[in-house]
């Protein structure tokens, strides 16, 4: 058995900034890095083998506050890079329209079809975060990893985690920042633990910045 602890990264410049991150490399917000000090604090106990990060700077840092008390290598793979946004990268969220009316109509109300234009669409990060975690997973049988990701491939992972194919996608399924989700896999099929717990944040410490209007995976 291998057991997989999935965290998004610390809220980042886009999450508050309100534009599409994506593979965009922004840095850490002042209060993801007050997040970032409780989730070291969470890791301190927990026994690691190794860590894997997105090599995106959000997720890097992350990641070291993960590591804060092991000091192991961090893994940077690319296979854990954000979802591409193509033509939405580092947009304004309330732009994201008028680039692309019907892109922009799915990415609300219909998940499982969107795509960004010139983008990835969610059925490839869905089939590339399940092949990504199901390798390295393979590669540290008997181990407990930690990986560092972020808001949309982790939305795919935990849809895939959970036994839903595209055509059952759950919109609702959502990782906080830092939030925290344990998997175990056994004869390379994941069992969900534990999904998007937050509970190393304390009261007063936002968790999502949160918009009405559109998404903020990312």
């Amino acid at each position: 058995m291998v057991k997989v602890y999935l965290i998004r990264h610390a809220e980042a410049a886009g999450n508050i900034g309100h534009f599409i991150q994506g593979r965009t490399n922004t840095q850490l917000s002042d209060v993801g890095e007050i997040q970032k000090g409780y989730l070291a604090e969470r890791f301190k106990d927990i026994h690691l083998d190794r860590i894997y990060s997105s090599p995106l700077d959000r997720a890097v840092l992350t990641a070291e506050a993960v590591n804060k008390y092991h000091s192991l290598d961090i893994i940077k793979d690319e296979g854990l890079i954000e979802m591409n946004f193509g033509d939405w990268e580092n947009q304004p969220l309330e732009k994201l329209s008028s680039i692309d009316e019907k892109a922009f109509e799915l990415w609300q109300n219909d998940m499982k079809h969107f795509r960004a234009p010139h983008g990835e669409s969610m059925a490839e990060a869905y089939d590339r975060i399940a092949a990504v975690v199901g390798r390295i997973a393979g590669e540290n049988e008997g181990k407990t990893i930690a990986i560092v990701s972020h808001g949309m491939m982790l939305k795919a992972y935990l849809n895939y985690a959970s036994h839903n194919d595209m055509e059952h996608f759950d919109n609702t399924f959502r990782s906080d920042n830092t939030g925290v989700t344990l998997v175990e896999y056994e004869d390379g099929r994941p069992r969900l633990v534990m999904r998007n717990d937050t509970s190393h944040i304390p009261a007063g410490v936002r968790v999502s910045a949160g918009v009405t209007a559109v998404r903020d995976e990312a």
